[in-house]
C-alpha cells in the first residue's frame, strides 16, 4: 500500500489560497491567491514534482477558480470587485445591496504577457461567481450563491 505524503509547495504561502489550474504543453501550475489578488506561477517536471516558482502575476481582483483552456492557451481567473461588498452581502445587518456586489472573469493570454487581455465584470445577473470561462463568443459563469450557469455574449 503507498502512503501519501503532504508537502507544502515552497513558495505557495499565501491567505487564502483557492484555485489552481494546469498549462499541459508548459508544464506550469498556477495557484489563485484570493485576497493577496495574485496568481503564481510554477514548473513542473515530467512527473508533476514543482520544480521552481516562476512567478507571480497581480490579478488587481479577487480570486476564486481558475481555468487554463490547453487547447487556446488561455487562463481564465474568475473574480470578485469589491471583496467587502462581496463578502457583507451575506450579513443583512451591513445592507449591502445585489448591485453593490460585482463578479466575472480575466482572461490571460501569457504569449501577450502578464497582464489581463480581456475583463468582464458584471452585478445585475449573477452574483458571487466562482468560476467562468469563455467559449467562442459566449462567456460561461457558475456561481455558489446563485443557481444555474450564466451564459452572455462577450462584449468588445
Amino acid at each position: 500500500m503507498t502512503k501519501n505524503i503532504l508537502e507544502v509547495v515552497k513558495g505557495s504561502n499565501g491567505m487564502d489560497n483557492n484555485g489552481v489550474s494546469y498549462d499541459r504543453e508548459n508544464k506550469i501550475l498556477y495557484l489563485a491567491q484570493t485576497l493577496d489578488r495574485n496568481i503564481k506561477a510554477f514548473q513542473l517536471d515530467d512527473k508533476g514534482n514543482v520544480v521552481k516558482f516562476i512567478k507571480d502575476i497581480p490579478a488587481g481582483y479577487v480570486l476564486d477558480n481558475l481555468y487554463f483552456d490547453n487547447k487556446n492557451k488561455l487562463l481564465f481567473a474568475a473574480i470578485m470587485g469589491k471583496a467587502k461588498n462581496n463578502f457583507e452581502f451575506f450579513d443583512p445587518s451591513k445592507g449591502i445591496t445585489k448591485d453593490q456586489v460585482f463578479g466575472g472573469l480575466l482572461t490571460f493570454d501569457f504569449k501577450k504577457g502578464d497582464k489581463p487581455v480581456y475583463t468582464f465584470l458584471q452585478n445585475d445577473f449573477m452574483t458571487e461567481i466562482s468560476h467562468g470561462m469563455i467559449i467562442g463568443d459566449d462567456i460561461y459563469l457558475s456561481s455558489f450563491y446563485d443557481s444555474g450557469i450564466l451564459k452572455c455574449k462577450k462584449l468588445n
